[in-house]
């Protein structure tokens, strides 16, 4: 799916070119049955590493505009 805009924060060995050719992945994302990640129009706070080449996903929370936690 696409979005309308994102802003990314890269730290610690991510690169926009890792962000250009490579997919985000959820370990067991397949088994995955989460309730946050059933609207792919919402907006989403996503938190992950760099991992064997991959930017794997350590965690996921919907994002609601004004939200602070």
């Amino acid at each position: 799916p696409e979005t309308k805009s994102k802003t990314i924060y890269m730290m610690n060995g991510v690169n926009e070119r890792d962000l250009r050719k490579t997919v985000l992945w959820l370990r067991d994302g397949q088994k995955c049955i989460c309730e946050e990640m059933n609207d792919i129009n919402a907006a989403y706070l996503v938190v992950g590493q760099k991992v064997d080449g991959r930017l794997v996903i350590t965690s996921l929370k919907r994002w609601q505009k004004g939200q602070r936690e």
